[in-house]
């Protein structure tokens, strides 16, 4: 897999929040099965990562290069992620995003996450957080 498409696809989605090299690549060889990219003709144009955390599943980063957005690749990677945590057994996804990211958590409602609370001052930029699940 190559980490530097996704470290630049990171920075090009988050800028200033976005991860470490070092805290993707810990991602990627921590949960390699819960790390997908979604691919045309060898160009990544996005990932999911999430670990697994006791008894649930936390998405960590869902990032799609903006020229490929509303395409339904995010949409794709969300289905195979949650598919692959329903085979492990995980009855829990969660998830924390910026309360002002309304693309995000239109596509998260899509699967019937739901905000469960809110941490203050979350982000850097001192956003706060919309902390969203889904029982599965």
């Amino acid at each position: 897999m190559d980490v530097d498409e996704i470290f630049r696809i990171e920075n090009i989605c988050f800028k200033e929040e976005a991860f470490s090299k070092h805290l993707i690549i810990e991602l990627l060889l921590s949960y390699p099965e819960f790390f997908l990219v979604a691919e045309h003709k060898g160009k990544i144009l996005g990932y999911i990562s999430a670990t697994l955390e006791n008894d649930h599943c936390h998405i960590y980063s869902i990032a799609v290069l903006p020229e490929f957005r509303n395409k339904g690749i995010a949409t794709n990677l969300m289905k195979e992620l949650l598919n692959k945590a329903k085979e492990k057994g995980i009855k829990k996804v969660v998830l924390e995003v910026k309360t002002n990211n309304l693309e995000a958590i239109k596509l998260y409602k899509k699967f019937n996450f739901e905000i469960k609370g809110i941490k203050s001052k979350y982000y850097p930029d001192g956003t706060d957080a919309y902390v969203m699940e889904l029982k599965l």
